[in-house]
């Protein structure tokens, strides 16, 4: 839902009359990609679920409550078409090529690819992140540098 909300927000900066120069979006899904994994989006491992429902059941419940009202939110995402100088997609090894060509229609403006050697789950690993900030750093320098040319 991070990429949802990261859109929705420069989408609502577009729309107040503000430039957005660059969006990130990591591994991000829209609505349908949301749907199409079902109970997966926002499953719980087992093992964990049945933990904390015999720590607190009633707290659990409502912590489901939740993530089931996240989960129906984010299948209903459809990002509205936003203009923004730069976004980059961030996509891990387990996200196919559809789910990344859904985003392309709502994105106006240059878009950069970076295809990062991990499946979603493992994207908060300090080696993953450290990876994905030296792909960033190149991709937005190498961009940078075009604009200072004239060139988008």
């Amino acid at each position: 839902m991070g990429g949802q909300i990261a859109q929705t927000m420069a989408h609502l900066a577009v729309e107040a009359g503000d430039a957005v120069d660059l969006l990130v979006l990591l591994d991000a899904r829209v609505g349908a990609d949301v749907t199409a994994a079902g109970e997966d989006f926002a499953a719980i491992d087992p093992a964990t679920a049945e933990a904390l429902r015999a720590a607190d059941p009633r707290r659990f419940e409502r912590y489901q409550q939740r993530v089931d009202t996240l989960a129906r939110s984010a299948s209903d995402f459809t990002p509205a078409v936003t203009e923004i100088h730069h976004t980059v997609l961030v996509v891990a090894t387990d996200t196919s090529d559809d789910a990344v060509d859904r985003w392309r229609p709502a994105l106006d403006g240059l878009v950069s690819v970076l295809d990062v050697d991990a499946a979603h789950a493992d994207l908060g690993e300090p080696a993953t992140m450290a990876a994905i900030g030296e792909m960033l750093a190149e991709v937005t320098t190498t961009h940078a540098a075009d604009d200072d040319q004239g060139e988008r």
